[in-house]
């Protein structure tokens, strides 16, 4: 901690909040990252088994996928979503 400080003393005004501002946008893509990931096990098991896709609790939940019928169109609406 006291090396952090040291080197934060080091920098100016100017210099800290781009700091800031590199440390906001890190964490912001680390959230993002995440949740590309998380969407990648809907996605591949809507390829593979889409009437598994109604038994995931989180997807079931939405009534849109509940009235939407599995077709070719939709299937290429969400890899263009996906991608």
């Amino acid at each position: 901690m006291k090396l952090f400080r040291i080197a934060w003393n080091l920098l100016d005004k100017k210099q800290k909040s781009v700091f800031l501002i590199l440390i906001i946008f890190s964490i912001f893509q680390t959230i993002l990252e995440m949740i590309g990931i998380a969407a990648a096990i809907p996605f591949v098991t809507f390829l593979l088994q889409p009437e598994k896709l109604s038994e995931m609790t989180l997807i079931s939940n939405f009534e849109i996928f509940n009235k939407i019928e599995i077709t070719e169109q939709l299937l290429l609406y969400l890899c263009l979503a996906f991608f």
